[in-house]
């Protein structure tokens, strides 16, 4: 953690609002300093309910206090410690989201479980054409192979349709 601390001090030298060369710079600097992530070093935005799942419910309500434009930090999580900035943020004036984006988000997920139940449906009906079967005994590769036995040993078990 005094790693972080001491590349947060470094970071913090740039800001409010550095121009983009010198945040650029302190960027690299910082992916140089700390240690690989595996969703990378920048994430597009999310909302607190997403980073919880991700990173954890005290990372996610931590991460939506922090000011835009600076580096804070460090900010624990399930991974760890963090240096975090926020480029940017789609919450109003009254900390909520625009009513149009919450209207679009509502309808892509309405759109999604309307095309999930379709497809569960589907899979059901399609179950239900098909008996499976799996025979109890296989043959053995050598058997099969040298065209011992009789003539339908060497096939392997699958799915048929049935006649219902």
């Amino acid at each position: 953690m005094a790693d972080a601390r001491a590349t947060l001090g470094r970071l913090s030298q740039t800001v409010p609002a550095p121009p983009a060369a010198v945040a650029t710079e302190a960027f690299e600097r910082a992916l140089e300093d700390g240690d690989a992530f595996v969703v990378g070093p920048e994430l597009p935005l999310r909302s607190a309910a997403s980073l919880a799942r991700t990173f954890g419910g005290e990372f996610a309500r931590s991460v939506m206090e922090l000011p835009e434009d600076r580096w804070s930090g460090p900010v624990a999580s399930a991974f760890g410690y963090h240096l975090v900035r926020i480029r940017d943020s789609e919450l109003g004036d009254d900390g909520f989201q625009p009513m149009e984006d919450v209207l679009n988000q509502v309808t892509m997920s309405r759109k999604h479980e309307r095309r999930d139940a379709a497809l569960e449906a589907a899979l059901v009906k399609l179950r239900g054409r098909y008996d499976v079967r799996v025979e109890s005994e296989r043959p053995s590769p050598v058997r099969a192979a040298s065209g011992g036995g009789d003539a339908g040993s060497d096939r392997r078990p699958d799915a048929r349709p049935s006649s219902r």
